[in-house]
């Protein structure tokens, strides 16, 4: 390695960050990462955070992966996360997407009746002062390994444009201020999730649902030496 610029580039803007931050991400596997986001959290009272995952990992749930890979990777996640809902409490909401319709398939292909959406974008906006779009998911083998690129907009009118368009892509309809604003979108989004899980695929509103930790939580495993670089 002879640079790791996005990595810098997340911690740099996650300690100037007061509101909110807004992440998607295809892996949230990077326990330096998580760590300093907490930490974050937990100096500043204000500070709130939605991050939005795939339900599970194309691997496991497309292929049936079980290898040591996969259960690492899900372990290294469910550790993360944990770490993240020490530092933010209630200020964090969790969440990942399913289509408006229902399936027969079993396993973690679905989530809550429903076929889900992979996500696979790696996006994080920090206020409406910083977004950076790159190629790097938020792992150790992204952020650490392998050659990633990315961009770093710093302009607030084009931040606050991203994160509404972002943010408007997973809602439907006209879902109301509360969603967009800083101080009241986590509550708002979670409530929705919340909501969604309790209907019919076909009655949800957007696709929002609430990420189940308890399934990574199961089905991952540390794997001692092995670095967490390699997933």
């Amino acid at each position: 390695p002879v640079v790791h610029e996005i990595e810098a580039a997340h911690a740099e803007h996650a300690r100037q960050a007061e509101g909110l931050i807004y992440i998607e991400t295809q892996y949230f596997r990077d326990r330096r990462m998580a760590r300093r986001l907490a930490r974050e959290a937990r100096d500043k009272p204000g500070l709130k955070m939605i991050l939005i995952l795939p339900a599970a990992p194309d691997d496991v749930a497309f292929e049936g992966a079980t290898g040591l890979d996969a259960r690492l990777g899900e372990f290294l996640q469910a550790k993360c996360l944990r770490i993240l809902r020490r530092g933010f409490g209630r200020r964090l909401f969790v969440g990942g997407a399913a289509q408006p319709r229902r399936t027969r398939a079993k396993g973690r292909a679905q989530l809550k009746g429903a076929p889900l959406i992979y996500i696979h974008a790696k996006v994080s906006i920090f206020d409406d002062r910083a977004a950076i779009v790159s190629s790097a998911n938020l792992n150790g083998r992204s952020l650490r390994w392998d050659t990633e690129a990315g961009l770093l907009i710093e302009r607030p009118g084009t931040v606050a444009a991203l994160r509404r368009r972002l943010m408007e892509h997973w809602l439907a309809g006209e879902p109301g201020a509360a969603f967009f604003d800083p101080g009241q979108a986590v509550l708002a989004w979670r409530a929705l999730a919340t909501r969604n899980a309790k209907l019919p695929p076909d009655q949800r509103r957007g696709f929002l649902l609430p990420y189940d930790h308890r399934q990574a939580e199961v089905f991952g495993r540390a794997f001692p030496l092995v670095p967490d670089e390699m997933v």
